[in-house]
């Protein structure tokens, strides 16, 4: 990832600033004004050791806690970043690319939570992808301009951007699908294809493909990809209040339930733990109405959790 920031940076595109530290006594001299920053292993995911700084003193514990230690994905952290803190709205973008045209499948709003300076997905929603105006537009461009610079002409990309008052600017880019769940069900009916048959389209129907490279593309309905929390880490002992939100007007599937007897040790995590829930309806009002009410469930608990 370092590489690719650089590489960004290098060509005169907008990204966060950072610094690759292997302990405590490699960081900066930060003043008042660098805070707050953000810090994050290099090699992991989900959310995994990142955490918001917002002065000298946190920025050096968490450093000392993550270097040398195992991460999510079983690597070891012999680095790790410490990143510019980015303020503005984050955006997923989904992208899949033949022969160096970008089809631009997804544009999702993220609703994030700083839990205690670790960010808590709590959802994405999709938006209009309009290739000629409006916030798209420039995401659109911005993004095209990062994935022509990285030199990447085939396959699925995953970006993450947030928009500032001063423009678009690069979070991380994976050249990969985005996890942890793509249902085609969910998605063919909320947005139209995913992210995965877009790609499995560029391969065995090229030309249906390429006649998409530049053409906007409106909402099919009011949809998102809602992360299930916890309420606290611990044992699952029941599942029962689930089936109060498989009631909720624009409920439309329950993805990656976990099972009785499951143990998590960080329900912050963006890693589907406690299930992926799918909501889509062509009414805003009720849309939003069924996001109200899910996550009053949340926070009443849709699990038994024993510590």
């Amino acid at each position: 990832m370092a590489i690719l920031l650089s590489r960004i940076q290098d060509l005169g595109l907008d990204s966060a600033g950072f610094k690759l530290v292997k302990s405590v006594s490699e960081l900066p001299s930060y003043d008042e004004d660098s805070f707050p920053v953000f810090v994050k292993p290099v090699n992991s995911a989900g959310s995994d050791g990142c955490f918001r700084c917002d002065d000298i003193n946190s920025l050096q514990s968490r450093v000392e806690s993550l270097v040398n230690a195992e991460n999510l994905l079983g690597n070891i952290n012999t680095r790790v970043m410490v990143q510019e803190y980015i303020q503005g709205q984050q955006y997923v973008v989904n992208t899949v690319s033949l022969d160096s045209n970008h089809v631009y499948g997804d544009i999702l709003e993220v609703n994030l939570e700083e839990v205690d300076g670790t960010p808590v997905y709590r959802e994405i929603s999709a938006t209009d992808i309009d290739y000629n105006k409006g916030v798209s537009k420039d995401i659109i461009k911005y993004v095209s301009g990062c994935l022509d610079a990285l030199g990447v002409k085939n396959g699925a990309a995953h970006t993450e951007v947030r928009v500032t008052e001063s423009g678009v600017k690069l979070i991380e880019v994976n050249f990969r699908l985005m996890g942890p769940d793509l249902y085609i069900d969910a998605f063919s009916f909320g947005v139209g294809y995913s992210q995965a048959s877009l790609w499995a389209e560029s391969i065995f129907e090229p030309e249906r493909f390429l006649s998409r490279v530049g053409v906007s593309k409106p909402k099919k309905m009011n949809f998102a990809m809602v992360y299930l929390r916890g309420h606290k880490a611990g044992t699952v002992t029941s599942r029962i209040d689930l089936s109060k939100m498989r009631r909720l007007p624009a409920f439309h599937s329950l993805r990656q339930i976990p099972p009785l007897g499951y143990v998590t040790e960080n329900p912050k995590l963006t890693t589907g733990d406690f299930g992926i829930a799918y909501i889509a309806h062509d009414s805003k009002d009720v849309f939003e109405n069924t996001l109200m009410r899910l996550k009053i469930l949340e926070h009443d608990g849709l699990y038994g959790i024993r510590d």
